[in-house]
């Protein structure tokens, strides 16, 4: 994100969504994508956006993040590297903070982790949850060689219930999600 942040005060004047696609090296539906889950608003005020940076490293929310993928990658090999991206999520996003606990993520057909998290100690347990449900994701695509193409709804909808069965696996049952009872 401080990439993002220096380019745009060295380029006040370039479109700040192309700046975002060029920084983190992501294409159009990818950015929609991440928008539509919650993540921060590129057009947010960038010394707010800076802010929201600081915070998120004052919590050390990424090193978080990758030693709990690294302890579960040694329990759960999936034979493939961990990749994971963390953004900032949209402080005005009501539904996320509230139902959500703060925390929206998904992985991608390759297994990438992306996590969009509210900067706030508070979603910390949220988040911890979150990292065993999208870790299940790509252990599972990694092993059984799950591509997008090959997918329909149904699946989909067990690839969600497993994953967070996962979770209650590994955390315990007060862990799951909030969609539990869905």
């Amino acid at each position: 994100m401080e990439e993002f942040i220096n380019e745009f005060k060295l380029n006040p004047l370039k479109e700040k969504e192309d700046l975002f696609i060029k920084s983190f090296k992501l294409s159009k539906d990818d950015l929609d994508s991440m928008l539509f889950l919650g993540m921060v608003n590129l057009n947010t005020n960038i010394t707010l956006l800076e802010k929201q940076v600081q915070r998120m490293h004052r919590f050390q929310f990424e090193s978080f993040i990758q030693k709990e993928l690294e302890s579960l990658q040694q329990k759960y090999p999936s034979g493939k590297p961990i990749q994971f991206e963390l953004f900032i999520l949209d402080e005005n996003d009501d539904f996320i903070k509230d139902k959500l606990g703060g925390v929206s993520a998904f992985t991608d057909w390759e297994g990438k982790m992306c996590f969009i998290v509210y900067p706030n100690e508070k979603i910390r347990s949220t988040l911890k949850s979150e990292i065993v449900h999208e870790y299940h994701h790509h252990w599972r695509i990694a092993k059984l060689g799950i591509s997008e193409d090959n997918q329909t709804l149904l699946d989909r909808m067990i690839l969600e219930g497993l994953a967070e069965h996962f979770v209650g696996v590994v955390l315990g049952d007060a862990c799951l999600g909030p969609y539990k009872e869905a």
